[in-house]
């Protein structure tokens, strides 16, 4: 009996060792568990960052939002949404005490030896 040009139907589900090839799109139902297969629309929906000036809401922990007003990335984690640093926020060396927004912007930097030059003063430490 030929194969060829027939449709297969497996009660009890295929194993396949080696890999398999289709030769057309694989239709798969709504993952129920972590073994599951997924599509390609599935995925991309599950991963989709929400972008807007006001955050999701009903967030679980690990979710991800455009904060467009602030232009922040944001992460929900414990209750809140925790933004994420980005390259302009490099912090330079030798700072003693910052001054951060309620975003985590840095507003004001205190560097080390930038003090007015009459306030220096030398002080004699006397003799061991």
């Amino acid at each position: 009996m030929s194969t060829m040009d027939k449709d297969f139907k497996v009660k009890n589900g295929i194993q396949v060792t080696g890999g398999g090839t289709f030769g057309a799109p694989v239709v798969v139902a709504t993952p129920t568990e972590d073994n599951h297969a997924v599509t390609r629309a599935y995925l991309d929906d599950a991963i989709a960052t929400p972008v807007g000036d006001t955050p999701p809401s009903d967030p679980t922990n690990g979710d991800f939002w455009f904060d467009t007003e602030t232009e922040r990335l944001k992460v929900y984690f414990n209750t809140e949404w925790i933004s994420l640093a980005t390259r302009g926020d490099q912090i330079p060396d030798h700072i003693h005490d910052t001054t951060i927004d309620g975003d985590g912007r840095i507003t004001e930097i205190f560097w080390d030896g930038q003090f007015p030059e009459l306030a220096m003063q030398i002080l004699d430490g006397g003799t061991p």
